[in-house]
């Protein structure tokens, strides 16, 4: 007998095989369903609405760093407050999750956590920061986009979605690993 684990496997390998087209968002995506069931997919990448981003009222830089998104776990945003708070730069952390409190706790004196903006204030604080942060593997990164169209460097995990929108030292930079200590040198790298 099978586990339900192996049933559930033999039951999306048939489903996938009958398909007449396999789409996914990104290049990373693409290898792994390569991988797993051997078959080409195309990539549709997911929509940025970087005309919004472009057009906004410009504003000036300001000496702080980025990083957007929900606070869990898997997102490592824990790493990137560690790292800023041993280098005691400006970090601003968008967004809420229930990593919030234990963030404010271990967060440096020149860390602010917002919480949830609404788009306009989002596309402010993108195109005033110096750089925009991101440690986690994604299967795409909307945000990083994001950053970039407003005119933000992004210092992103090599792994993932970033190696298809960072362009190491070209419009940003790219860390190897996962941990406060490789954020900090690919910040002062910056």
């Amino acid at each position: 007998l099978k586990s339900p684990i192996e049933n559930l496997k033999v039951v999306d390998k048939h489903a996938v095989e009958s398909a007449d087209q396999v789409l996914t968002n990104s290049k990373n995506i693409r290898e792994k369903i390569e991988d797993v069931y051997g078959m080409k997919a195309q990539i549709i990448y997911p929509p940025v609405q970087m005309e919004k981003i472009i057009n906004s009222k410009k504003v000036n830089k300001k000496n702080y760093y980025l990083t957007i998104g929900r606070l869990y776990d898997y997102k490592k945003i824990e790493l990137i407050v560690q790292a800023f708070a041993e280098l005691n730069k400006e970090l601003v952390v968008i967004g809420d999750g229930p990593q919030r409190g234990y963030l404010e706790k271990i967060a440096g004196p020149k860390t602010t956590l917002p919480g949830f903006v609404d788009e306009e204030v989002k596309i402010k604080f993108l195109q005033e920061a110096r750089g925009f942060i991101f440690a986690a593997e994604e299967d795409f990164g909307i945000v990083m986009v994001e950053a970039l169209a407003a005119g933000t460097p992004v210092i992103a995990y090599d792994k993932g979605g970033a190696k298809e929108i960072v362009r190491d030292n070209y419009n940003g930079v790219l860390f190897a690993g996962q941990t406060s200590s490789d954020i900090i040198e690919a910040v002062k790298k910056f």
